[in-house]
């Protein structure tokens, strides 16, 4: 019954619960009571936007993607200060925590509960600087989470944290057989990572990295298709998708978006962000446009592409946006 009651309560809730009760703060942080919170979160997913620009802190915001009326209901915030001065890079939402690094610096954040957790500086093999790939991916085996981080230049050799291993937690340094350049985003399915990557230019493939067994394996790609700058990766349908600036997958299926023209803004640019579980594609822009920001939606079956408003964001055209779907609530961190 206790559980129960608990798992009605939302993030805010359990967070006062954990501080008046012992015996409810040692449920809340059980194994059994996170795998429960999270499995009925992911009946309620939410569309996470991340607001971002050189010179100002990181805004998570976000709401639930598929109750109507959409991008209407559930919001959350969280502001996270960023060195004013650095680039800075996010992962792909993973249980309902966000990875986000700038410089050596990585941080692991719950945008639903507000909480933060910084991890060591990353290790660095010379004195000068060098732009790092950091992914964040779940050990399904062991129950842990692990950043997997790598320079965007062609190495060899990478970085992993095991976060809440219970020991001396810190940067391990691991051999990749597959050298590469990393250039999308990665998305982890069944313990394992997925992202788009390069050789030299001259070789285009998705690296897979097993996050339970640290080893990483190369999938090749179909004649033909290439990963770049403007590629991403994306859950399509239940299934990864590689996707360059539109829609598609590693299938190369191709779907023509009806009244487009009417519904866009103008000269803004909408990417494809995946599937929702209605089956309907969703496109949001990388930039906040001035004024209202709004994504669309798209019924392959009724062939109707519907614009949504996302309420109470007014855009000043100075901030990019990433998109992320199916993010959940979770009590992790707290």
């Amino acid at each position: 019954m206790q559980v129960e009651i608990l798992l009605r309560m939302p993030l805010k809730t359990l967070a006062k619960a954990i501080c008046v009760s012992k015996k409810w703060a040692s449920t809340i942080r059980s194994k059994h009571f996170k795998d429960l919170y999270l499995l009925q979160s992911a009946k309620r997913p939410r569309a996470l936007f991340v607001y971002f620009a050189i010179g100002s802190d990181a805004l998570l915001r976000s709401v639930y993607q598929e109750e109507k009326p959409l991008f209407s209901s559930g919001q959350q915030q969280m502001l996270v200060s960023i060195d004013r001065e650095a680039d800075y890079v996010f992962s792909h939402p993973v249980r309902g925590l966000v990875c986000l690094q700038w410089g050596a610096k990585t941080v692991i954040c719950n945008p639903g509960a507000r909480k933060i957790l910084t991890l060591p500086e990353i290790q660095k093999r010379t004195v000068a600087d060098w732009g790092t790939a950091a992914y964040l991916g779940y050990d399904e085996v062991t129950d842990v989470y692990k950043v997997l981080c790598m320079r965007v230049q062609e190495a060899k050799e990478c970085q992993v944290f095991t976060v809440g291993s219970g020991g001396d937690e810190s940067w391990r340094w691991i051999i990749c057989k597959h050298p590469h350049t990393p250039l999308t985003n990665a998305i982890c399915k069944g313990g394992v990572l997925y992202y788009g990557a390069w050789y030299r230019d001259e070789k285009h493939f998705i690296v897979s990295f097993n996050v339970t067994s640290e080893e990483f394996n190369v999938i090749d790609l179909p004649e033909g298709i290439k990963t770049d700058a403007y590629s991403n990766m994306v859950n399509y349908n239940g299934e990864i998708a590689l996707v360059n600036e539109t829609a598609g997958n590693w299938r190369t299926n191709r779907i023509e978006v009806h009244h487009w023209e009417e519904e866009s803004a103008g000269d803004l640019t909408f990417c494809f962000r995946g599937t929702v579980g209605t089956g309907e594609l969703v496109f949001t822009p990388d930039y906040e446009p001035q004024g209202p920001f709004f994504v669309l939606y798209y019924d392959t079956v009724t062939k109707k592409l519907t614009r949504v408003e996302i309420q109470g964001v007014a855009g000043t055209g100075d901030h990019m946006v990433r998109t992320f779907l199916d993010h959940v609530d979770s009590p992790l961190l707290m």
